[in-house]
């Protein structure tokens, strides 16, 4: 998962060494503050940095925390506040599903991306590790501006799969250095059956004449 840090520094402007303690809590009770590390001494004009670490498997939303420093008795609170943006790329689904008959390829399936930023974002699609070679997805990369919207088509390839289930999935991610994008990820999975037994007969019925007692 990726995360956002921040160091800030802790200083003693004491003339004796200082054995302190930090903490972190959330109004809301979850994990997602942290701070490193938790304790230490400081001597008579020594500092130390810690690292501040907000987790970034957090919905949109606002949160508040308070980071807790003691030391001989001594008790001090930073309020940490933290603001989480919705994902600027929008997809229209989660997940795809393809059903097939042994041998033909179904028709291809679309998907809809929306950039909700007030940026432009350079993107590209990236396939699950593993994804075997029967996925495409066209186009495979590009610029997306404010409020645009581009459609993505994506097909399969199964004429010498198996019977059975292909599960996969594709997420798109940025290429821009200097921007944090969660990726957006859709599943895509494929139902690939055998055909239904079909008898194809030359006429729409039979008929059998036979004289009694024949043979």
């Amino acid at each position: 998962d990726q995360s956002t840090s921040h160091a800030i520094t802790l200083q003693n402007s004491g003339g004796q060494p200082l054995d302190w303690s930090a903490s972190a809590i959330t109004s809301d009770g979850g994990k997602w503050l942290s701070v490193t590390p938790t304790s230490g001494t400081l001597i008579p004009g020594g500092q130390t940095s810690l690292t501040v670490k907000v987790q970034a498997s957090l919905s949109a939303g606002a949160y508040q925390g308070t980071l807790n420093f003691a030391s001989e008795g001594i008790q001090r609170q930073l309020a940490i506040s933290c603001t989480v943006l919705p994902p600027p790329i929008h997809m229209d689904s989660g997940q795809l599903h393809f059903v097939a008959n042994k041998g033909i390829n179904p028709a291809s399936q679309s998907l809809t991306m929306t950039n909700t930023s007030n940026m432009t974002l350079n993107w590209m699609v990236a396939f699950d590790p593993g994804t075997p070679a029967f996925l495409k997805v066209a186009p495979i990369s590009g610029t997306i501006a404010p409020g645009q919207k581009i459609p993505l088509a994506v097909s399969v390839n199964i004429v010498n799969a198996p019977v059975g289930k292909l599960v996969s999935g594709i997420s798109i991610v940025t290429s821009d250095t200097n921007v944090l994008l969660a990726d957006q990820k859709v599943s895509v999975d494929v139902q690939i059956s055998n055909p239904a037994l079909q008898t194809t007969l030359p006429v729409s019925n039979l008929s059998f004449t036979q004289a009694a007692g024949a043979t």
